[in-house]
């Protein structure tokens, strides 16, 4: 049976930063296998959550709506062995350029808002 092993970071600490810190930790035996087997994966979620009316909360206060969005961007350098079919998950190499892009064309888009907005009449 192949079994791909992976653990899927969704924060701004690089996996291969946070490899090093779970590596620090173990023995040389438990090393080499997290070297060998163990894929440590980012990932860049980018879903919009509105603010939430009191109609939006009716019958639950905790309620979180977001906008549809069925991607899961991931880094494809950090997994070993072969990738694992999950929908909506799309491997980019190199994710830097990824994330390079989103955080561009997303703070872009903030800019040209404000702009527009400021030369209103």
């Amino acid at each position: 049976m192949n079994m791909t092993k992976f653990t899927l970071w969704i924060d701004m600490i690089s996996s291969y930063k946070r490899k090093g810190l779970v590596k620090d930790e173990l023995g040389d035996g438990e090393k080499r296998y997290v070297d060998e087997l163990v894929g440590f994966v980012e990932a860049s979620i980018g879903r919009m959550v509105p603010v939430m009316t009191p109609e939006m909360q009716e019958g639950n206060i905790l309620r979180i709506c977001t906008e549809e969005y069925g991607e899961l961007p991931v880094d494809r350098d950090g997994f070993k062995g072969e990738i694992p079919d999950i929908k909506g998950m799309i491997a980019f190499s190199p994710f830097e350029y990824y994330i390079q892009r989103k955080l561009f064309i997303h703070n872009m888009g903030h800019v040209n808002k404000h702009t527009f907005y400021l030369r209103r009449p």
